[in-house]
């Protein structure tokens, strides 16, 4: 039978484990700009289906974004499925990110002319690196499963990062069977991963929730997320074999953000911190202990 395969057959876990004596302390999969979580997953490996699962405006959208931009830094080649968010906003986040200086100023006040050559040095290094992406909300989940094996054809890409699940739309299911949309793009996604041998990103909005007042602080503040705050969850849980959840309590604090490893078929579980910079929409590891 096709699918049966020989449980004796150990050389793929002995080359791991050759891989691992030549490289102690060294990750195998893709660095990808956050030390700590990149320990923790082993680095972005192809055949991979990576979750990242937030509420609105938490910044799910800006952490992919980085997460590009941190792939390019590292010689990686992205291909961004920007569903939600057009392509010049991306490019206006990338290029503040990267100058460290928003856009945004202009508005309230001419740029010094440090700024301006920031921004401009920014643009410049942005256009060089190769990346790709497609910012088309009409996208359905056939194109979107056959684009990513154009582009690796054509252009090589090593990574797909996809702008979120629960609006890739798919012809085949009606407009109040969303639950079963969203599993089915999940289900494609992960075939996807596998197919083309390359790590698969794809944002996933969480369930709203209340405020939750604590009597020790005297205040309101936001639950945790949890795995089950999924919205029309489907299989999104099953199929991914890394699922991350981000949560940020602006009223806490608009910069101290957690990003919790809930699922990882493969490794560790835990939770890594990052410091969030708003006016650059921007993420890296923080420390605030």
């Amino acid at each position: 039978h096709s699918g049966v395969k020989d449980g004796g057959d150990m050389r793929g876990i002995l080359e791991e484990i050759d891989w691992r004596a030549a490289n102690p302390c060294a990750i195998r999969g893709t660095r990808f700009g956050f030390p700590k979580l990149e320990t923790m997953l082993d680095g972005l490996s192809g055949g991979q289906l990576y979750v990242i699962g937030a509420r609105p405006s938490v910044g799910k959208s800006a952490l992919m974004t980085q997460m590009a931009m941190n792939l390019m830094e590292c010689g990686e080649k992205p291909f961004i499925v920007s569903l939600e968010m057009k392509g010049d906003l991306l490019k206006k986040r990338m290029v503040s990110s990267i100058a460290g200086v928003s856009l945004g100023i202009s508005k309230e006040r001419a740029f010094t002319d440090h700024e301006l050559t920031a921004l401009r040095a920014a643009a410049e290094r942005l256009s060089s690196m190769d990346w790709w992406y497609v910012d088309s909300a009409r996208m359905d989940i056939a194109e979107l499963g056959s684009t990513p094996g154009r582009m690796k054809k054509e252009r090589g890409i090593k990574s797909v990062l996809v702008e979120y699940i629960q609006i890739v739309q798919d012809k085949e299911f009606k407009a109040n069977e969303a639950r079963l949309r969203v599993g089915e793009s999940c289900f494609k996604l992960k075939q996807l991963a596998e197919e083309l041998d390359i790590p698969v990103v794809v944002l996933a909005q969480l369930r709203r929730k209340e405020g939750v007042f604590n009597r020790v602080k005297g205040s309101t503040e936001m639950p945790d997320p949890e795995l089950h705050d999924l919205k029309e969850a489907g299989n999104i849980e099953e199929d991914a074999d890394v699922v991350m959840l981000l949560h940020r309590d602006q009223r806490e604090n608009a910069c101290y953000t957690e990003l919790r490893v809930a699922k990882n078929r493969n490794d560790e579980t835990g939770l890594v911190t990052l410091e969030f910079t708003p006016h650059t929409t921007s993420f890296k590891e923080g420390d605030f202990s």
